[in-house]
């Protein structure tokens, strides 16, 4: 994912390459908000969610900058 500083500690999405999460459309994140992760040193997001999968179940795909 890159993301866009909006300044005050906020940011917004600017692209998704986890094209499989149910938020993903056109490579797009249409999430109304993102939890992010970090773990071993890399971001990840907390909200994916696989496409017909359960709400909020988590991932392992790191976010890029």
């Amino acid at each position: 994912m890159s993301s866009g500083s909006m300044g005050s500690g906020t940011s917004m999405v600017e692209s998704c390459d986890v094209t499989n999460c149910t938020y993903n459309r056109s490579n797009q994140c249409h999430a109304g908000a993102i939890k992010v992760a970090f773990v071993d040193g890399m971001a990840h997001c907390a909200t994916y969610t696989p496409a017909g999968g359960a709400i909020g179940m988590g991932s392992t795909e790191a976010m890029g900058s």
